[in-house]
């Protein structure tokens, strides 16, 4: 099985769908955790309760990675749940091409110990929120791509053994 070391930037690409907030409308916003645990749901609030926080639209698929907490593997994959949910600026919410990537191998592949580790060296700093994670070190951070449906088995695989199904 050939594996190709692409950088992330060429076979992702970011998308920042900009939120108007509307102070009489509810809003839901995700969270990611750390260590590869993937999004979280917050409780809904009121676009008041928002103020002048830039927010994000996510969408299912999204690959979504904390510029802050990126060296702990704070990376998810948005689901169906997440379809219609905001993020902060600190999530950086990125597409891949179908033909390309399958984006759940990109997870799995920035959550292994090589991944966070990567992640880490790409995120200058001390600690905490001074090693945040730039969109051009991850653009430039190169990542194993195999053929998609090899992409999309090892993915599956992976997701089975940490699930246990």
């Amino acid at each position: 099985m050939k594996v190709d070391w692409i950088p992330f930037g060429e076979v992702m690409s970011l998308q920042r769908r900009v939120v108007t907030v509307q102070f009489d409308t509810t809003y839901r916003e995700i969270g990611v955790r750390s260590f590869g645990k993937g999004l979280f749901l917050k409780e809904p609030a009121p676009g008041t309760a928002l103020g002048d926080k830039r927010v994000f639209w996510v969408e299912q698929g999204d690959l979504v990675v904390s510029n802050v907490f990126a060296w702990e593997g704070a990376v998810g994959v948005a689901g169906g749940e997440h379809e219609g949910c905001i993020g902060s600026h600190r999530f950086m919410t990125w597409q891949g091409d179908p033909a390309s990537v399958h984006v759940p191998y990109i997870a799995s592949y920035l959550t292994s110990d090589k991944g966070v580790a990567a992640l880490a060296a790409a995120s200058p700093g001390s600690a905490g929120r001074n090693r945040t994670l730039s969109i051009r070190n991850l653009e430039g951070l190169r990542i194993p791509l195999l053929p998609v449906p090899d992409q999309c088995r090892v993915a599956n695989h992976l997701d089975k053994v940490s699930h246990g199904r």
